[in-house]
């Protein structure tokens, strides 16, 4: 899990043009904030980071979704259906759509 720092790091513009290498240095300490004249402009954060952060979001919607089916199960809104021959019901899944051949 990344660990965001409430007080992230900043760097200029200038920094950025003229130092790009210190500059991703500091990604592996976290997000980087762009500013111009001291005014923030964008987030940079390193690919780990990023997709480490979109993991997380995934992660997240699973849950929710989750709950929100157990909340409908527990309502009674939704209901949960026990599958008694699987082969069957792996066939009618995998060929639903298709003809039934003689």
């Amino acid at each position: 899990m990344i660990e965001l720092m409430r007080v992230p790091q900043t760097v200029s513009m200038n920094d950025i043009k003229n130092r790009t290498a210190s500059v991703t240095a500091k990604f592996t300490e976290g997000p980087v904030v762009l500013m111009n004249r001291g005014t923030p402009q964008a987030v940079l954060v390193s690919p780990q980071q990023w997709n480490a952060i979109l993991d997380s979001l995934e992660e997240m919607q699973d849950a929710i979704l989750t709950l929100q089916t157990e909340l409908e199960i527990a309502t009674g809104q939704n209901r949960v259906e026990t599958v008694g021959d699987i082969d069957a019901f792996i066939s009618e899944i995998l060929y639903k759509d298709e003809p039934v051949s003689a």
